[in-house]
């Protein structure tokens, strides 16, 4: 069955499926309403309308339409139909040309603006590798011409996400051709349908006819891809749900973190496994009291890997972990470490895998492990919501943090603020001096003339927890000068922080300097920079309404200067 969330009813609507013994398609519209918690059956009010369908697609277009596309009962055929959500009726959508793809089934789709894309699928012979759209105003098909490295795929997923470009793409993942199941990830362009791979975790699975949503965090400035289920083999059926932070938005802390340490940057130590080398941060270590003092070389590399990255704020598939019985020895090297904060929150994700149909056998696994912790909270088996995840956990360590600094950085007064290199270089100054040639790239001491104490202070606060802590700015022009200062030092995060706090503060009396100030950013990269900069724009032309007619009409200039 396909369904699609209805915001103006507050309900999801399906229609169609199949029986899981395969043997009979269905051909009603279902109903789930959100606030009742109940389902329904829509009546239908016409005899025109879409029969049995299984292996289609279904989009909401405009709030209150829903498009229907494809179908496969004892044949597979193009059908398209459209349902209006207002008065239950449905409308079949009839192309004005002759260019529509040939009849397909478990395709992906997306609809963005008033065009739906379409792409791969089958035909219950062929696997396609082609890409259409319809224009949803005119009514026509056109054929995209893909690249040479498009794969053939059918039974994926395809959503729609804009990235830090400022660009639109559609984002295909899963699947399968003939042959094989993917665990790929696929980024399609759709200004020239350039197609590329994308990098993620080869942990995951590999899987077909599963579902994806796009989900932006607004907190950390991040793009999830949410993954629903799916099946990785021909009766492994999955339940489970994979949390992907696609790279959006690459200077949030998080990834920054990831990065250092994937690619080694000024670490300084090395500690020592089984048969591999770590190379990380001691600040970072310093999370745990003891890790550098004990004795590591007889810890299984994996496990430590993984103890690794959480101290570095990523999240592991736990899944996979707690398949493998991997878990217990994780949780009793974190226990050893004194990572008391982070053996909770891992005992609490793999909490979420016991069931009724497995507890004792778990019990029994934490009892041969010796992993007291575990044996414990299976006694009492209680779910927390409210535990830290390990990058908030390392944020509050590097809000602490006081040692291993490696530079220092001298203000236009005279001060002095003790930093780390690796951190610094969420900023595009220091990454850039760093990397260079010039002698004071591997000087400890750094000047810092442009830049005053107090707002060195900030943009610090800022690059090393992602927050402004308590700041409160004396004034607008305060806001001002911290801008200057992010972004002469190329801090992305202290930027769209000033635009965040100029939002806030905008008002009759200080909207024309806000507005001067705004009209000089140029275009950003970034798309969370975009949409504040949007959200700033919006909240001006709110206030503006509260001027009178000479000023309304000098703010409404610059307004229209900036777009």
């Amino acid at each position: 069955m396909a369904g699609v969330y209805c915001p103006t009813r507050n309900s999801v609507i399906l229609h169609g499926g199949i029986t899981e013994a395969m043997n009979f398609v269905f051909e009603d519209t279902l109903e789930y309403s959100i606030d009742d918690r109940k389902w329904k059956s829509i009546p239908y009010t016409q005899e025109d309308r879409p029969t049995r369908h299984y292996c289609h697609s279904m989009h909401l277009y405009k709030n209150t339409k829903i498009i229907l596309f494809g179908q496969k009962t004892r044949y597979t055929k193009n059908d398209f139909w459209m349902f209006d959500t207002t008065n239950n009726t449905w409308e079949e959508i009839i192309p004005t040309t002759q260019l529509e793809p040939m009849p397909r089934n478990n395709q992906c789709s997306a609809v963005i603006n008033d065009r739906l894309y379409i792409y791969g699928g089958w035909n219950n012979t062929t696997v396609f590798d082609d890409l259409h759209y319809y224009d949803l105003v005119n009514n026509t098909w056109t054929k995209v011409e893909t690249p040479t490295n498009a794969i053939p795929l059918f039974a994926f997923t395809m959503d729609h996400v804009r990235l830090d470009d400022n660009r639109d793409y559609l984002l295909l993942y899963g699947g399968r051709d003939d042959t094989r199941r993917y665990n790929t990830l696929h980024k399609v362009s759709l200004d020239d349908y350039k197609w590329d791979t994308v990098d993620i975790d080869k942990e995951y699975p590999v899987r077909g006819g599963h579902k994806s949503v796009i989900v932006y965090d607004q907190v950390t400035n991040e793009n999830h891809m949410i993954i629903f289920c799916g099946k990785i083999a021909d009766e492994d059926y999955r339940s489970d749900v994979i949390d992907f932070k696609f790279d959006g938005y690459e200077s949030t802390l998080g990834a920054h973190l990831k990065r250092i340490y994937n690619e080694s940057i000024e670490t300084n130590l090395t500690i020592h496994t089984k048969s591999k080398l770590f190379q990380v941060h001691s600040y970072i270590a310093s999370q745990s009291k003891c890790l550098t003092s004990m004795d590591m070389r007889h810890v299984d590399d994996t496990i430590m890997d993984y103890v690794v990255r959480l101290l570095y704020g990523q999240e592991l598939y736990y899944l996979k972990i707690f398949k493998e019985k991997k878990h217990y020895e994780l949780i009793n090297l974190l226990v050893k470490l004194d990572l008391v904060a982070l053996v909770e929150y891992t005992v609490q994700q793999f909490l979420k895998f016991v069931r009724a149909s497995n507890l004792s056998q778990v019990t029994q696994d934490a009892i041969d492990a010796d992993c007291t912790v575990m044996q414990n909270e299976l006694m009492s088996f209680e779910l927390k919501n409210d535990v830290p995840n390990p990058l908030t956990l390392v944020q509050r360590h590097l809000d602490k943090i006081q040692q291993d600094y490696d530079i220092t950085l001298v203000t236009s007064d005279d001060q002095s603020v003790q930093a780390h290199r690796a951190l610094l270089c969420r900023c595009a100054y220091f990454e850039t001096l760093f990397n260079s040639q010039f002698s004071e790239s591997r000087e400890e001491s750094l000047q810092l003339p442009q830049v005053p104490i107090h707002l060195l202070q900030v943009v610090m606060k800022i690059i090393y927890t992602n927050d402004m802590g308590d700041y409160v700015p004396s004034t607008e022009y305060e806001i001002v000068n911290l801008y200057d200062v992010a972004d002469f030092l190329g801090c992305a995060e202290a930027k769209l922080c000033c635009l965040q706090l100029w939002t806030a503060r905008v008002t009759t009396k200080n909207i024309g300097l806000l507005l001067g100030v705004y009209s000089s950013i140029g275009e950003h990269e970034n798309s969370v920079f975009t949409q504040a900069k949007q959200m700033f724009k919006d909240k001006c032309l709110q206030v503006a309404q509260d001027l009178d007619k000479k000023d309304l009409l000098v703010c409404l200039a610059v307004l229209m200067n900036s777009i």
